[in-house]
């Protein structure tokens, strides 16, 4: 039986708009897409297509950078309050005119900061995982920081790390499924991390950066690149067999949130709505650590032919007792 794995997305007629003006802009031309043009595309469709009319002012560019600043570090771990400030301070009245100019160097460059304050991060993470920790303490540590305030500098940052580490290697240490010391589990992770955002190209940098100019005029209004597009479009064919489950994302991790009828996942009885996925493994290839992965990486991973076997592992974390299911199957046919 085929079913398809669906995601919660919501997409209005400007992202098709914008990407298919630019393609066929491209494709008279005989030319590539040029970022500096879709740029422009898209800042003259939000103002004179968008329900709202804003024009791309002071008050936008300044939607546009909370909402970017959000998009690259939405858990507020890696930026300071310091960097922030300073990041505001050149780009909060400005970036939307650089995107009716086409100007991507701003976007680029608040994404090298992003970049290098990540990069220094993960060497410091690997400190910490080289100390002990007899995990007796009362300290608490935030899970969710979406509403929490980024660290003030550099100590606060580092203290507030050194909490979260600690509270990674103690969720580690009490999970019974886990095959590899909790440290080298959690050095994985990041090391994962870098080399994602370290690999993105220009047109990935793009795809973050238009989505956020589009959801500064609303939360619903989506931009999708080519590579989105395709996928979108597969997904509204049925192309792709999945688990049969509906997922979204949230604290890190892809839940589960709806179990469509006679799919897979819940033929299995062993997957359940509120499930959180932490690891994913294909057939009988070694399980896949996805906490903190985009949704859409996890969406491709549990993707997969016809007959394709899926194994899902369950966030272990007692105090946050959402799932069930701790290691869970669930074949795609």
């Amino acid at each position: 039986m085929k079913t398809q794995l669906l995601v919660q997305v919501t997409v209005v007629w400007l992202s098709t708009a914008i990407l298919s003006h630019t393609q066929q802009s491209s494709q008279m031309q005989g030319t590539t897409t040029d970022p500096r043009q879709i740029m422009v595309t898209a800042g003259h469709l939000l103002e004179q297509g968008h329900c709202t009319r804003h024009k791309l002012n002071e008050e936008m560019s300044s939607r546009i950078l909370e909402t970017y600043l959000q998009a690259l570090d939405s858990t507020k771990l890696f930026f300071t309050q310091k960097d922030v400030d300073q990041i505001r301070q050149k780009y909060q009245t400005t970036l939307g005119n650089d995107v009716l100019l086409g100007d991507f160097r701003p976007a680029k460059e608040i994404y090298a900061i992003f970049q290098d304050r990540l990069k220094d991060r993960v060497v410091e993470i690997q400190g910490f995982l080289k100390k002990e920790y007899s995990f007796k303490s009362n300290r608490t540590v935030a899970i969710d920081r979406h509403k929490e305030l980024w660290p003030a500098n550099v100590v606060e940052a580092d203290n507030l790390w050194r909490n979260r580490i600690e509270g990674e290697l103690l969720q580690e240490k009490l999970n019974p499924l886990t095959g590899e010391p909790g440290a080298k589990v959690v050095s994985k992770r990041y090391d994962q991390l870098l080399k994602d955002v370290q690999k993105r190209d220009d047109s990935d940098l793009l795809q973050i950066f238009l989505d956020s100019v589009v959801h500064a005029y609303d939360p619903h209004t989506e931009y999708l690149g080519p590579s989105e597009l395709d996928r979108f479009e597969a997904r509204m064919r049925l192309s792709y067999p999945g688990i049969g489950a509906e997922l979204r994302s949230e604290r890190g991790y892809a839940k589960v949130t709806r179990l469509l009828p006679g799919g897979p996942a819940e033929s299995t009885g062993e997957v359940q709505v509120g499930d959180r996925i932490a690891a994913v493994a294909q057939g009988k290839e070694p399980f896949v650590d996805v906490v903190d992965f985009k949704l859409q990486k996890v969406v491709e991973m549990i993707r997969g032919k016809q007959g394709t076997t899926i194994r899902l592992q369950g966030d272990p974390c007692p105090h946050r007792r959402s799932i069930k299911a701790q290691d869970c199957g669930a074949n795609a046919s």
